[in-house]
């Protein structure tokens, strides 16, 4: 199978683009980087090309922004930054512009990622810390759950597609999976397959399967399936089904996503 670019865009940012997520209409994309901005483009009739159409406004942030996720209306956009925060933009007179700040981390916030629904947002840390917010009305946020339990940074947080499960990636090289229970949120269960850090995870569209990538120079896929002798409705079993060898990658792989389908795009 081979790809083929279909679009470049030159000079997006000055300096490293950490990451690049579409909208949920898949009208737009956006992108953040190490020159401190997040830029959002559109794409044009040819269904190929992409221009820019807003960033946020010159010193806005003075530290790097490592992550982005764009909440389930494409209305807000949640940004973690190496400041420590992690930022709510909204796209106010032709420019993204802050609309709340969450500053609970104590060091660089590594990642972000709304539920599907856009009612949680998740945030993590170089601080071996995971935030669940709680998104009220007018861009209010509330923090409903601390997740402790990795012994290092946490370099990813992600939503299962369907369910109020989250899934944390770690520098112990460990992923772990959260759930609530009766307001509680605990972890549910370990993956324990890499030997170094966990950089980026991702779930497939129906959630039953979960990719992972590390330093280690591999990638897995973790299969969910239910516990043998447990009654329904108990915590599923999460099992390593496949994974690369260790020579298809000559450095650590730092980011993976599983294929799922977009939207039709309405082209501008």
């Amino acid at each position: 199978m081979k790809l083929q670019s279909q679009s470049v865009i030159e000079r997006a940012h000055q300096g490293c683009v950490w990451c690049v997520a579409w909208s949920p209409s898949g009208e737009l994309l956006g992108s953040c980087g190490s020159d401190c901005e997040v830029r959002i483009y559109a794409l044009k009739e040819d269904g190929e090309t992409l221009v820019p159409v807003v960033k946020t406004r010159e010193k806005v942030f003075t530290r790097t922004i490592r992550s982005i996720s764009w909440r389930a209306d494409g209305r807000s956009i949640a940004a973690a930054g190496f400041d420590a925060t992690a930022s709510i933009l909204s796209f106010k007179n032709d420019e993204l512009a802050i609309v709340a700040s969450l500053d609970l981390h104590e060091s660089e916030v590594k990642s972000v990622s709304y539920s599907p629904s856009g009612a949680l947002l998740a945030t993590c840390s170089r601080d071996k810390v995971v935030y669940i917010w709680e998104s009220g009305m007018d861009d209010d946020f509330e923090c409903i759950a601390v997740l402790n339990g990795h012994k290092q940074d946490v370099k990813d947080v992600v939503w299962h597609p369907t369910a109020e499960l989250l899934a944390s990636a770690s520098y112990d090289d460990s992923i772990r999976l959260w759930k609530e229970d009766y307001d509680e949120w605990y972890c549910c269960a370990k993956l324990s397959g890499h030997t170094s850090t966990v950089w980026s995870l991702s779930f497939d569209e129906k959630g039953d399967r979960l990719a992972s990538v590390s330093a280690d120079r591999q990638l897995i896929v973790w299969r969910q399936s239910s516990k043998e002798g447990k009654p329904l409705g108990s915590d599923p079993q999460w099992r390593e089904v496949w994974k690369t060898d260790e020579s298809e990658h000559k450095r650590p792989i730092y980011s993976v996503g599983l294929v799922r389908a977009r939207p039709p795009v309405r082209k501008f």
